[in-house]
């Protein structure tokens, strides 16, 4: 297959040693490929530049929304508390994480709204633009350094843009437009509707609690 990402260069997008978020700065975005029978959840940290910096990956093979908050939410509730409670915390997720479930009734968003997680989801982009988001930042280079770091402990993410991610060539010659679902598909998708909301974040989003900050200010 043809990777997704061409213009990632390892030596350049992952840092030396495992990242850690600066403290009391700039904002925490986790997006969540929360559909489905295999759950992911992405962790970047928004700084000033624009500079993203990767932090987390989770990751749930194989089982539900449910078990992958029991999994993941504790740890990004103590590890990011200060963004939490200052607002600064955006819940980023797969727009059909909005769409109730035939067995209980109750969609993605509900069962992370509710105690004791109450994160407040918003729809990531649905096209494939969120894919372009991605590569747009991975050529950046404000003030010399990537705008896209990523931590090297995160080996599925990795993985991905050394080309586990990529997309499918068909008996014409040409390539699918939609990237392979496999196991790196996942965790991507969850970055990509992290992402998707660098550049919207001051618009009314659909199904949120209420609109947005009216400005993307950073500290």
């Amino acid at each position: 297959g043809r990777t997704v990402y061409p213009d990632f260069k390892e030596s350049w997008h992952v840092a030396h040693q495992v990242l850690q978020p600066i403290p009391e700065r700039g904002y925490i975005i986790t997006g969540w490929d929360c559909t489905g029978l295999n759950q992911a959840t992405a962790a970047i940290q928004v700084l000033p530049g624009p500079r993203v910096r990767v932090l987390d990956e989770f990751i749930l093979d194989n089982g539900g929304v449910t078990r992958h908050l029991e999994y993941c939410a504790p740890e990004i509730s103590l590890k990011y508390r200060w963004w939490i409670e200052q607002g600064q915390h955006l819940c980023v997720i797969d727009p059909r994480g909005f769409a109730r479930a035939e067995t209980d009734e109750r969609a993605a968003a509900d069962l992370m709204r509710m105690p004791p997680w109450g994160f407040g989801p918003i729809p990531g982009e649905v096209s494939l633009k969120r894919i372009d988001i991605v590569s747009r930042y991975l050529v950046m280079a404000p003030q010399g350094e990537p705008a896209l770091l990523i931590s090297p402990h995160l080996e599925r993410l990795i993985g991905g843009f050394r080309g586990g991610y990529h997309r499918k060539q068909m008996p014409s010659g040409n390539y699918k437009d939609v990237p392979e679902k496999n196991e790196f598909s996942h965790i991507h998708e969850a970055l990509q509707y992290a992402m998707s909301r660098l550049d919207v974040v001051a618009e009314p989003i659909p199904y949120a609690h209420g609109p947005l900050p009216t400005a993307w200010q950073f500290v």
